[in-house]
């Protein structure tokens, strides 16, 4: 089901009005200030609910605060409490407990499976079968500093592979090469995967260097779901906590093989360092995944298919969770 359909009607089947404010960020974005807002013309009722829908990541500023919530909760004032925030970023009400109702739903990752199950995508897998015969590789578009670190450390690293955008790029499907956005392309992040289906199927780990680093809560991206489709160990470097928000999500981070402690750190100059260090062994000496194949598979099919009828089930019982609070506030 498209998500600009599953969003409004869920909220009307369950007895309220719905004014729908579909893809509410606005660019250009600000490091400062964030998103500027597209807000709807509402007409007030007890029975209306405003759906504000954040279709990419919002920010955290330094102080925990989101910037984009207290703007949404600000402009609406007294009737903040009906009003319904659809969000990426995992687990927000960890530095939220406003009036305003959240609620997670990964638009960008549930539209790039829904796209993988269609055409022209339909047995992708079958580009991914082949043998693991590189030990791990690192793939970094734009340049932020935490994947500048791990990129350089990497490049001491014997048995894989490590790009950084057009700093240090693939030999071949180069990142600034291949990823030009246009209007009206919508499947570029899918259509990437596809074309270095010649790296993923070959390497055995994944060392995921996530777009958020320092904000936290913050977003998981295909980055990550990637590495988990094309059957890989993951190793995610992303904000404190990514690891076990994952693990929270349903997947397998192979807890077994890979040291995620790193994952708890809070200490930015550090997290990226102890992901490698830590797990220095594993990415010289990586084992056959021979044993672990069942587990590749399972996941492979858990991401593509059930972790999405998933997002929509959980989306409805949080959906149900907040029609209960109005009727009874």
């Amino acid at each position: 089901m498209y998500y600009d359909t599953l969003f409004p009607q869920t909220f009307q089947q369950l007895g309220l009005d719905v004014v729908y404010q579909p893809r509410c960020l606005q660019f250009p974005y600000d490091d400062v200030r964030g998103w500027p807002l597209r807000f709807p013309q509402v007409e007030w009722t007890d029975n209306t609910v405003v759906i504000m829908h954040c279709q990419d990541h919002v920010s955290i500023d330094s102080t925990g605060r989101c910037p984009e919530i207290q703007a949404i909760e600000q402009h609406f004032g007294k009737r903040a409490n009906q009003v319904v925030i659809i969000h990426w970023n995992y687990n927000l009400k960890s530095v939220y407990s406003g009036p305003c109702h959240l609620v997670y739903f990964p638009t960008h990752s549930y539209e790039g499976l829904m796209r993988l199950q269609q055409l022209p995508y339909l047995n992708w897998q079958k580009k991914f079968r082949a043998d693991r015969t590189r030990n791990w590789q690192c793939l970094n578009g734009k340049a932020r500093p935490h994947r500048v670190y791990v990129h350089t450390l990497l490049k001491t690293f014997p048995g894989g592979i490590s790009s950084l955008g057009n700093i240090d790029p693939l030999p071949v499907d180069a990142y600034h090469d291949v990823m030009e956005w246009e209007p009206g392309v919508y499947d570029i992040n899918e259509s990437n995967f596809i074309r270095l289906s010649w790296l993923y199927s070959t390497t055995k780990i994944n060392i995921v260097t996530e777009t958020q680093y320092t904000e936290t809560p913050g977003i998981i991206t295909e980055k990550t779901l990637f590495a988990l489709l094309a059957g890989q160990i993951p190793i995610v470097i992303g904000y404190p906590g990514i690891v076990e928000h994952c693990r929270s999500l349903g997947f397998d981070m192979f807890d077994d093989l890979v040291d995620n402690s790193y994952d708890t750190l809070h200490d930015d100059t550090l997290r990226w360092s102890e992901a490698l260090s830590r797990n220095k062994d594993l990415l010289i000496n990586t084992p056959d995944l021979k044993p672990y194949a069942d587990r590749l598979q399972t996941q492979q099919e858990y991401v593509l298919t059930k972790w999405p009828q998933k997002l929509i089930a959980d989306f409805k019982e949080q959906s149900a969770a907040v029609a209960y609070c109005l009727a009874n506030s």
